[in-house]
């Protein structure tokens, strides 16, 4: 059985003109979809959220022909370029989780009010 063409009918753009982000269902639906698991996911939707968290690159799909990959990698490049689709570094992992800590902290070292305090900041 012949592998689907991968389409781009998924369009980066709202009826109002505004861009939206190229994410793990747009890039599943660009794939070819064969789930043939030769990149070495299990399924055309888990080298999709792969792609997307960064994990791995689009190369990996076989099935993939140049010409819809390079659109598909200037997509992803520009919602990354948003901020989207981008892992967050291990320091903006950190920073996040800061404030819980803090007051995790506060609270175990008997500082009620202090922790108080700090948990408007969490969330």
């Amino acid at each position: 059985m012949a592998a689907p063409e991968a389409g781009f009918a998924h369009h980066s753009s709202t009826e109002c003109g505004e861009k939206t982000a190229y994410e793990v269902v747009d890039i599943y639906k660009d794939l070819p979809r064969t789930n043939c698991g030769e990149c070495g996911k299990g399924s055309c939707f888990a080298f999709a959220t792969a792609v997307y968290l960064e994990a791995f690159p689009l190369e990996q799909c076989l099935h993939l022909r140049e010409a819809p990959r390079r659109e598909m990698e200037t997509k992803l490049d520009m919602s990354r370029e948003e901020g989207v689709g981008r892992r967050p570094s291990s320091s903006e992992q950190a920073l996040r989780s800061l404030p819980a800590v803090l007051v995790f902290a506060a609270e175990a070292l008997s500082g009620r009010l202090l922790g108080e305090d700090l948990r408007g900041l969490v969330g």
